[in-house]
């Protein structure tokens, strides 16, 4: 469900002529958490849709990247 919802949430930029998106998810891979501790989906879902990890950002998140090309037929420029 979660990924649905990011690839819904990706959509409207490439129909609006695609850009940069950046997310600052939580890095799980140390420690075990239950969902109600997450306010974003994980590091691993991002990059299973597309993103590609970027850096650190504190103790518990990172940066994730990613160009989103423009949708055939959305607005040029």
């Amino acid at each position: 469900m979660a990924g649905r919802a990011l690839d819904g949430a990706v959509e409207p930029i490439a129909q609006s002529g695609g850009g940069v998106v950046e997310a600052y998810p939580q890095v799980t891979s140390e420690e075990r958490l239950t969902a109600s501790h997450l306010y974003s989906v994980t590091r691993s879902l991002f990059e299973q849709h597309g993103f590609t990890y970027l850096r650190r950002k504190g103790t518990k998140h990172c940066v994730v990247r990613r160009v989103v090309a423009p949708a055939a037929g959305g607005p040029v420029g």
